[in-house]
């Protein structure tokens, strides 16, 4: 081989000099050469070892970027500096000691601020606090029993003083109201226990399942239901509809049946409303024995509904019943019932209800112990949020001391990486006018970079991986940098070595 055959090749002799690649601030992407730091002299052995490196095929590559405007300036005259593969597991481990310098950072910021270090005390003696509680949860849960009876005891003394205020008042206010409000409880449980929309909705399912089931069975030629909700709705029109008509009925278009429909005719003068809906017509032949089984359901739905109607009727005429009862007591004694009732209608409610909850935890059974398992999930519940609440102060406090040090982070690993270049360096060529390069034979990644004078900074930092014979350097595979700060930590922040 001849010395012209390596021309543009360097190889270092000991950790690359990183100053023409790091400190010296380049030209824009033009042609210029750059002032760079001048190679030793001596051959001190370089070309038998640049022959040992090149002992295989180098692959031919070009460095360029395209500009917004498509234009494509060619990285003339840049240094790449190659490596092998032990370059990744170096890259790293040296990413890992910056994780933990950045963890043990914080640590020594906070410990070097009295007021950080304070709250971090009082933070962590908050959570052994915490700790203590829920350990001794479990253990105290008879005597949290005791001392909610003590407590439950003091507030039915207080709403009981506050009752005794209103007087005659009150005590006319309740026996006016005392028999409506006893009728009105029994409608509402008689209502709940109707559970109308849990009985419709199962009418509706089995409604839903019994047409499909015929249809598929007896080869019908209309499309299948595709929702249970509504299959039982009616109209002034049809029966049997579902909310949305296309998709339970039949429609007439261009003479093709496509859907399920039973038209009805309505009797105005039936004595009740659901027997109006009784005549059914422009009914298919082959849907005659659904059509029985559809009206029983149809009428159970008709049933419930008619129930939750009469309910609904009888509690708001016991209401409007109570309202005009009172008139005369709120004459008598010049008062608003509705602001009366606010206030004591609410002091009478709690006294119920504390006087319920003292009676079932002084007495053994199924509420009592309901009354003690929610009391303890509370308690759990509320050392979940406090301790949430504590990690996001402690991560506040952290927050605040890697700021404080983040400029001595910079620098340090800043300064690390490139050394940790230099040393795991194995050559390092500079590119020509035209970009172009070879990538020696045995290398596996590759590093350049270069500062454009609009400040904007572009760095490679990559697996050697050539495709169709050749490798680029572009935008494609460039780390675009803008701000000075980034230009010293992108390389650990958001971003991993292949």
């Amino acid at each position: 081989m001849t010395d012209e055959k390596f021309k543009g090749y360097k190889k270092t002799m000991k950790p690359l000099n990183l100053v023409t690649v790091f400190l010296i601030t380049l030209t824009g992407c033009s042609n210029q050469t750059p002032v760079v730091a001048q190679p030793e002299k001596s051959d001190d052995g370089i070309i038998s070892k640049i022959e040992e490196i090149l002992g295989g095929k180098g692959i031919a590559s070009e460095a360029f970027i395209v500009l917004k405007n498509d234009e494509v300036r060619y990285m003339a005259d840049m240094e790449i500096i190659f490596f092998d593969d032990s370059v990744k597991d170096a890259f790293q481990k040296l990413r890992q000691e910056r994780s933990e310098a950045k963890s043990n950072m914080s640590i020594e910021a906070i410990n070097n601020n009295p007021a950080m270090a304070k709250a971090m005390q009082e933070l962590n003696a908050s959570r052994t606090e915490i700790a203590e509680r829920e350990r001794s949860i479990d253990g105290k849960v008879e005597e949290m029993r005791l001392n909610l009876i003590a407590n439950l005891k003091d507030s039915l003394n207080d709403l009981s003083q506050q009752l005794e205020s209103g007087g005659k008042v009150l005590e006319e206010f309740k026996e006016i109201t005392t028999p409506f409000d006893e009728k009105i409880r029994a409608n509402v449980k008689e209502g709940e226990d109707l559970k109308k929309v849990e009985k419709i909705d199962a009418l509706e399912k089995r409604a839903f399942v019994m047409v499909n089931d015929y249809i598929v069975k007896n080869s019908i030629k209309v499309a299948k239901m595709n929702s249970a909700k509504g299959s039982l709705n009616h109209t002034e029109q049809s029966g049997f509809q579902q909310e949305h008509p296309q998709n339970y009925s039949i429609s007439s278009f261009n003479d093709k049946t496509r859907f399920l429909h039973f038209d009805v005719q309505v009797n105005r003068n039936a004595p009740s409303y659901y027997d109006r809906w009784k005549y059914f017509t422009n009914i298919p032949k082959e849907c005659s024995p659904l059509l029985s089984e559809l009206t029983a359901l149809w009428r159970q739905k008709g049933s419930i509904e008619n129930q939750a109607k009469i309910l609904q009727s009888e509690r708001s005429n016991l209401k409007n019943n109570r309202r005009a009862a009172l008139i005369p007591w709120e004459n008598r004694h010049d008062v608003d019932q509705d602001q009366f009732e606010e206030q004591y209608g609410r002091i009478t409610r709690e006294h119920e209800n504390t006087k319920q909850r003292l009676d079932a935890l002084q007495n053994e059974g199924p509420e009592r112990d309901q009354i003690l398992e929610e009391m303890v999930s509370q308690i759990k519940e509320e050392i979940a949020e406090q301790r949430e609440q504590l990690d996001e102060v402690e991560a506040k406090i952290q927050e605040k001391a890697i700021e404080s040090m983040s400029d001595n982070l910079r620098y340090t690993y800043y300064n690390k990486f490139t050394s940790m270049l230099g040393a795991e360096s194995e050559l390092s060529i500079r590119t020509g006018s035209k970009g172009d390069f070879i990538i020696p034979a045995g290398m596996d990644y590759l590093f350049a970079t270069r500062s454009r004078s609009s400040g904007e900074n572009i760095f490679w930092f990559l697996k050697i991986d050539p495709k169709f014979g050749n490798f680029r350097l572009s935008n494609s595979n460039a780390k675009f940098v803008g701000e000075y700060g980034d230009t010293m930590t992108w390389m650990y922040e958001d971003f991993y070595l292949e």
